[in-house]
């Protein structure tokens, strides 16, 4: 198996997201997420960044607010790479989405 190397730089914008939250009968489905001015790098203590810094949300319970993501890998790179060359390859994030 060929691992790629960490990528570092812009990401794709994101669109025609959708949260279902529980219980329901709180918040209306949020949809219509996009989320732009992404990026892909690595912290000072060796794990996988993942940033989304704007976006906007079309409709349900947090229409009209805007939308920004923020990912962190709970494993370090050295670890990601020993499972990508094992031929498995899963990655275990902490993050948020705020709306």
């Amino acid at each position: 198996m060929v691992c790629a190397p960490v990528p570092n730089g812009t990401l794709p914008d994101l669109g025609n997201g959708t949260i279902t939250w529980n219980p329901r009968p709180k918040f209306t489905p949020t949809s219509g997420i996009a989320l732009s001015g992404g990026s892909v790098g690595s912290s000072t203590n060796g794990h996988l960044l993942v940033a989304y810094t704007s976006g906007s949300v079309a409709s349900g319970s947090f229409a009209g607010g805007i939308a920004t993501l923020s990912l962190t890998s709970r494993q370090t790179l050295a670890q990601l790479q020993a499972r990508c060359e094992s031929g498995r390859f899963v990655i275990a994030v902490s993050g948020m989405i705020t709306l």
